[in-house]
């Protein structure tokens, strides 16, 4: 690992410059400069019809991503209200179903009373 370590260190040390290298990077971004003056137009430059239709997109596609996210939490809303029905009603079919076992429960516990009173007399 110490090899490694070595290695990167000299790769990543900091080294300066050549000599000159300001000044031919400062002559290339001057002559990028005046090439582009006759050639397309910088964004500054740009008609100002251009940057209101540039809004306007912008605002159309908000718009479109706001009523498309508006419609998402409406539907999460349905799927919600739909599943606190369908719980509501299973819960309303499992009492109704326990009520009927419960009377069962009832009608054979009396059903045994009776024949043990009778038993004992």
């Amino acid at each position: 690992m110490d090899d490694l370590e070595r290695h990167l260190k000299d790769a990543l040390a900091r080294e300066d410059a050549p000599a000159g290298f300001e000044a031919r990077v400062m002559s290339a971004v001057n002559q990028a400069g005046e090439s582009n003056r006759g050639g397309r137009p910088h964004l500054a430059a740009r008609p100002r019809w251009q940057w209101i239709f540039a809004m306007a997109a912008a605002a159309v596609a908000m718009i479109g991503v706001g009523g498309e996210w508006e419609h998402h939490v409406a539907m999460e809303r349905i799927r919600t209200a739909h599943l606190e029905v369908e719980q509501r009603e299973a819960g309303e079919a499992a009492k109704a179903q326990l009520q009927v076992a419960l009377r069962i429960t009832s009608a054979k516990l009396e059903e045994i009373q009776q024949k043990i009173g009778e038993g004992s007399h």
